[in-house]
């Protein structure tokens, strides 16, 4: 078995608490574990300023010396979009990259709510692909993300996350519309994430109950929106994975109601499904993909529709009995194992 020496560059990894920061870790642990050397290279390296999904960050200065003392590499993984990380770092190794094979995994599209911001992004984006064309190989997470690479003629390989069936597996709960449709929304508490729509879809329903994990920039501004005197929503803070299985299999929906692009798969389905629950999310590229016919989508940053969609499985019981079996099924073939193992064989075939 050929041993390989990888790097990987990324804006988040863990101890981070974020979707890329989990993908980074279960990917470079897994490499590991298959006899791999990783060294892992992020912005928590170096120092730097953060707004939305943009970072202007001084780690590329600093790549040199993880070079110099940990290289050479025969793979070097660059994780983006994330300005100004992921653009150096293909600029850099797509010109001189001391003969390392360069794959870029595309996580999301950077999307902001404003028009002049989506413009630019746009922009960027566009002249990222441009400098993508550079790379041995491009990864992308679901078919509508890897569409725009092959439309350009690039190099796509489609490699989905996965999820851990160690800690996440189904319970025993059965929804039988005798009590709330219980409702489970996990994530980071940023503007994007669509905390703040879900509490507006549940708020008053008495056939609703809704559970928010999470913390981060935003989350003041959402508990603000609870009345005290509501008891069908509730603020659980933050919780480890560990406690995030029996709480999912507690639950009769998980819930995505992210607002723009910038959620592009939703690892926390995954393992919501595998837990026994309905995902229900919002209707955006990549994460309509997970959810597949096992579920239910909802227009994004629309409360009503939200609301409509929840209130829907509620009053079906035999509905949420069905797609909740469905999903279990569903999620089997996302595994963080076939992941890694996906990654493995590409890094492998390039080199080779």
């Amino acid at each position: 078995m050929v041993s390989l020496r990888i790097l990987i560059i990324a804006s988040e990894a863990p101890p981070r608490v974020s979707g890329v920061a989990k993908s980074i870790g279960e990917i470079a642990d897994g490499l590991r574990q298959r006899g791999h050397e990783v060294v892992v290279f992020s912005s928590a390296d170096a120092p730097g300023l953060r707004w939305d999904r943009i970072r202007v960050s001084s780690a590329m200065t600093r790549i040199d010396s993880v070079l110099d003392n940990d290289g050479p590499f025969d793979i070097i993984n660059i994780h983006g979009p994330a300005p100004s990380i992921s653009d150096l770092a293909l600029l850099r190794f797509t010109k001189w990259s001391r003969g390392a094979k360069v794959v870029y995994t595309h996580h999301f599209s950077l999307h902001f709510g404003k028009w002049f911001a989506d413009f630019a992004g746009r922009l960027y984006e566009l002249a990222f692909r441009r400098v993508a064309k550079r790379c041995d190989a491009i990864i992308t997470t679901t078919r509508e993300y890897a569409a725009p690479f092959q439309r350009a003629g690039l190099p796509v390989v489609v490699i989905p996350w996965g999820h851990d069936g160690d800690r996440f597996f189904p319970g025993t709960r059965e929804y039988t519309g005798s009590d709330p449709l219980r409702i489970l929304a996990v994530g980071q508490f940023r503007r994007y994430k669509g905390m703040a729509v879900a509490v507006r879809a549940v708020l008053g329903q008495p056939d609703l109950s809704l559970t928010l994990v999470g913390e981060g920039a935003v989350l003041s501004s959402v508990l603000q929106q609870i009345p005290t005197s509501s008891t069908n929503v509730r603020h659980f803070g933050r919780v480890s994975d560990e406690e995030l299985g029996p709480l999912m299999r507690e639950q009769d929906v998980i819930l995505l109601p992210s607002k723009t692009r910038a959620e592009a798969f939703g690892i926390v389905l995954l393992e919501g499904m595998a837990s026994g629950c309905v995902p229900v999310a919002s209707s955006l590229p990549g994460v309509r993909e997970v959810v597949g016919t096992v579920g239910v989508t909802a227009k994004p940053g629309d409360e009503d529709s939200l609301r409509d969609a929840l209130l829907s499985l509620a009053r079906r019981p035999e509905e949420v009995s069905r797609l909740r079996k469905e999903a279990i099924v569903w999620s089997e073939s996302f595994t963080w194992e076939r992941t890694v193992d996906a990654y493995e064989a590409l890094f492998l075939r390039l080199v080779q």
